[in-house]
């Protein structure tokens, strides 16, 4: 006799050291207390409006836990190869195996806004968006007519299918005018680095966004660039732990502080205010070497590196009245070349070292209450947790967001663990 309550279902499991692992689909969670299981309904399919782009999503998904450049959880065999790593991720590996049957089980959420359904692994995981950035960035992309140029590209030049111009700056390599063998460092192995996560909304998208928004498909606008903070590079420090070399990190040769490089740059054709702009935006309003005012060059600028200081100490002009000679001309005086004060406090905000001088910059952290309120090591409450708590889409609005850089205070609160 058939009994109608029970239906075929699908579940994954992993037998190690005897006992039976919970698993997500594919990612071990150590204190996993639910397990999903998969049946196939009765009921009318759901309908899909955009189903070739929810599957070229669920497979850009699929292949990007499955790089370890990219997933620094991953491992084909389910086993962490850092002794350090607790974790492990198999690139959701009962995929494949589902493949097989020709069952892919899924999560999936839909935007009532705009009639798309959206593909994922996990019931907590990546959403792929059919919005790309060129789409986000609205005003910031660049120019593609000469007829209507920003600044910048009026100054440096662009390029589209329909229309080119060329640039009228260059900017010759720059060359180190200390001594090659005392001027660098020894080999350093840098912290991992991985690109933005966009998929956590309230960092990336403008303020007020937030509320009841799942998705970049919903009208959202990426809320501006990105400006690295200057920080103390501790990377090199002899008494601090030496990172593991993966795939995801690099080992440089860095330049000691202090050295000093030599660069040229040509202009042709400027006006008057376009050449005080220039100015400006190379010595950041203060043409002088002790200035706190500097730029961010070259890799590993998250962890401290690359700031760099940049001065004009010479300013010359070819002439051909009475024949052709270069001629030395004053520099010109780095004026105010900001329409908006507010605008102007912000980018100073951001160049300057002392903005962060004496603080970490980091991720938000987690504090933990059994510990006296002292920054919490564990995995358990590693920074995910921060951005849990913070944030969950489709239900309340964001608690907190990035600051504006224009604001007095730019730090996020630390969260903090409850006792167990």
């Amino acid at each position: 006799m058939k009994n109608k309550g029970i239906l075929k279902g699908y579940v994954e499991k992993e037998i190690a050291r005897g006992r039976a692992l919970k698993r997500n689909i594919g990612e071990y969670i150590s204190k996993e207390r639910y397990e999903s299981v998969f049946c196939q309904s009765d009921t009318r399919p759901l309908p899909v409006k955009n189903l070739d782009k929810a599957m070229e999503g669920l497979a850009e998904t699929f292949r990007i836990y499955n790089s370890s450049a990219v997933n620094r959880n991953y491992s084909e065999n389910g086993r962490s190869n850092d002794v350090r790593q607790k974790r492990s991720h198999t690139g959701y590996s009962a995929v494949r195996k589902a493949k097989g049957k020709n069952v892919i089980p899924v999560w999936y959420q839909q935007d009532k806004e705009n009639g798309r359904t959206y593909l994922s692994f996990a019931s907590i995981g990546r959403y792929a968006y059919e919005n790309t950035m060129y789409d986000l960035v609205g005003y910031r992309r660049p120019c593609t007519s000469r007829k209507y140029l920003c600044k910048a590209c009026a100054l440096f030049g662009m390029a589209s299918d329909d229309s080119s111009l060329g640039s009228r700056i260059r900017i010759t390599d720059a060359t180190l005018q200390g001594d090659a063998k005392t001027a660098f460092m020894d080999d350093v192995v840098l912290q991992e680095l991985a690109g933005p996560k966009i998929s956590y909304l309230p960092f990336y998208t403008g303020s007020g966004q937030t509320t009841k928004m799942l998705t970049y498909d919903q009208n959202a606008q990426i809320r501006g660039r990105k400006f690295y903070w200057h920080s103390e590079f501790k990377g090199a420090d002899p008494g601090a732990e030496r990172p593991a070399r993966t795939q995801r990190n690099a080992t440089m040769q860095l330049v000691k502080a202090g050295e000093t490089f030599l660069f040229q740059v040509y202009y042709d054709r400027i006006t008057d205010t376009e050449l005080k702009e220039l100015i400006w935006t190379l010595t950041l309003g203060e043409n002088t070497a002790d200035s706190r005012r500097c730029h961010k060059i070259g890799h590993g600028k998250p962890l401290g590196l690359g700031s760099a200081k940049i001065v004009i100490d010479r300013q010359q002009e070819r002439l051909a009245e009475n024949g052709y000679r270069l001629e030395d001309v004053p520099v010109e005086p780095a004026d105010d070349v900001f329409a908006s004060f507010r605008i102007k406090n912000a980018v100073l905000k951001l160049v300057s070292m002392d903005t962060t001088k004496g603080r970490d910059v980091c991720y938000p952290i987690v504090m933990s209450s059994s510990a006296g309120g002292s920054r919490s090591n564990s995995n358990e409450d590693a920074g995910h947790r921060w951005f849990g708590a913070n944030y969950k889409p489709g239900n309340k609005p964001a608690r907190y967001s990035l600051p504006d850089a224009a604001q007095k205070d730019l730090t996020l609160p630390a969260y903090v663990t409850k006792s167990r």
